[in-house]
């Protein structure tokens, strides 16, 4: 396989699953407010979303750079 086609099927792979993480993470937050659960629980859950946002902001970067199609 070409590098190139290596490199855009990693990074799309890699943006996918992050952007699907930050969307599991968004309905387990809903939920878990709807659900009354405790501040801690929610600071938790939030700062592991900032950290998938994190990661996907860095995937959306990278296609940009690469001129690969996103996802």
């Amino acid at each position: 396989m070409k590098p190139k086609k290596s490199l855009s099927r990693i990074l799309r792979v890699n943006q996918a699953g992050e952007y699907g993480a930050k969307r599991i993470y968004a309905g387990q937050l809903a939920v878990l407010k709807r659900r009354g659960a405790s501040p801690e629980t929610i600071e938790q859950i939030s700062h592991m979303a900032e950290q998938e946002q994190a990661h996907l902001d860095t995937f959306n970067k990278m296609v940009a750079a690469n001129q690969i199609r996103p996802t």
